[in-house]
């Protein structure tokens, strides 16, 4: 691993525990066993190392949902996008963290995320829904919407907790949370 991808790994790390503001770019030197000068050199400097690393390892994916697909399947995508993403890192724990530091104390990426390609993704998907079930008021297709994505999204962060049960395949809880999905979008149309 070179110089720079340490220096993401370390400030990673290091911004998910202390946020922005909380990290120097002096422990973030320290920690990847780097220095100061290599942070400006990569970087320029903490905003623009935060920013890279913000875009590399906790970017949301882009979600392409077609005219022509339905409803679920625009569900199966928006589901295999969000765990492909986190599938595959293996910094997970650390990204978790950033994004949740994001939240408390925003610098703009997690907002521009949401206004560029969660909220579009979702008013698509809450439009579909309209458009397949005529009858739905947009009130309801806000709720099934978001109650939908609820169960998709609470095996993720559930996961650690129901391992304690047994052994947990992931692949057959996906498939289990896509057909809860299907039962609540079969009982709304």
């Amino acid at each position: 691993m070179d110089t720079k991808e340490h220096i993401k790994l370390s400030a990673l790390k290091l911004f998910g525990i202390y946020g922005f503001n909380g990290t120097t770019t002096r422990a973030i030197a320290e920690h990847s066993g780097s220095n100061i000068g290599s942070i400006k050199y990569y970087f320029n400097d903490k905003e623009g190392l935060y920013r890279e690393v913000y875009q590399t390892y906790v970017n949301i994916p882009d979600i392409a949902i077609k005219d022509e697909d339905s409803v679920l399947e625009g569900f199966k995508k928006i589901q295999d996008g969000i765990w492909t993403h986190l599938r595959n890192s293996e910094y997970l724990e650390d990204c978790l963290r950033l994004h949740m530091q994001e939240n408390i104390n925003p610098q703009g990426y997690w907002q521009n995320d949401i206004d560029t390609k969660i909220l579009p993704t979702h008013r698509y998907m809450i439009h579909k829904m309209q458009c397949e079930q005529p009858s739905l008021t947009h009130e309801d297709a806000v709720f099934i919407f978001y109650s939908c994505l609820s169960i998709l999204m609470s095996l993720h962060f559930h996961k650690d907790t129901m391992t304690r049960h047994g052994t947990i395949h992931l692949e057959v809880w996906l498939k289990k949370a896509f057909n809860m999905v299907e039962n609540v979008w079969g009982n709304a149309v």
